[in-house]
């Protein structure tokens, strides 16, 4: 439980920070918020939750259109290896 707990706050933690962005309140420049390595981490970090949430849905025996365990490790490990936003 404690693992989906940290999954779930990281996944709000990414759309907090990534939201800012996109509000008609933000009042800061975006530049000063937003720099490219900034942008990079982000992108890496959401890269990184998806592939664990998607990996986990394809182990969930009954989820439809899973693919089998072999095929669902070997395309999560491709995925942690990606350069995002390069």
């Amino acid at each position: 439980m404690g693992s989906l707990l940290r999954m779930r706050a990281e996944a709000a933690r990414l759309y907090s920070a990534l939201s800012k962005g996109v509000h008609h309140e933000f009042v800061v420049p975006p530049a000063t918020m937003y720099d490219r390595p900034t942008v990079r981490g982000y992108l890496g970090d959401v890269t990184r939750v998806i592939a664990q949430l998607a990996l986990v849905s394809h182990m969930i025996i009954h989820s439809p259109y899973r693919l089998d365990d072999d095929r669902s490790i070997a395309l999560f490990e491709i995925v942690q290896r990606l350069e995002v936003a390069s």
